[in-house]
């Protein structure tokens, strides 16, 4: 399952022709991502589906907000994160690095299971306001210690 996302972003990637970036500062984005979890062994899977809304204070600086459903075969869980990135954005850029950090808490009934990490992407503009986004994600447990890699991918929508 991972090589297919893998495929499907590098094919994203080199093959769609993007167009100009157009990211100002005041715009706002509202985007989705989703990712699965699967730990063989650990015999343990989950699914998460991530929404974005997102403030673009400066054309580089961005923080916001993302509700999130994680879906395991037991129990599905509610949570929030708030995150902020810095945007390498370029004159006419259609594809645009970024890093970033954030804390999400992807169950209200259970802090324990908070996290907080670190994140780069690439956004690639589709259309002037149409972004493919693709991060991956360097989560620290706040109460084990332990850390995660997740890589997620969706789709954004930014407007003014």
């Amino acid at each position: 399952m991972k090589c297919v996302w893998v495929s499907i972003m590098f094919l994203m990637a080199v093959v769609i022709t993007p167009a100009n970036a157009q990211q100002q500062k005041g715009d706002k984005e509202l985007g989705a991502t989703a990712l699965i979890i699967i730990i063989p062994d650990a015999d343990y899977s989950m699914g998460i589906i991530q929404g974005k809304y997102g403030y673009y204070f400066t054309d580089r600086i961005q923080g916001g907000v993302s509700p999130l459903l994680s879906i395991t075969p037991d129990v599905t869980t509610f949570g929030a994160g708030v995150f902020g990135t810095y945007s390498f954005l370029m004159s006419d850029a259609k594809k645009v690095p970024y890093v970033g950090a954030q804390f999400l808490a992807p169950d209200f009934g259970n802090f324990d299971m908070s996290a907080l990490g670190l994140q780069a992407g690439l956004k690639i503009f589709l259309t002037e306001r149409v972004t493919f986004d693709s991060n991956i994600n360097y989560l620290i447990s706040m109460s084990e210690g332990s850390g995660v890699i997740l890589i997620s991918s969706g789709l954004g929508f930014i407007w003014r």
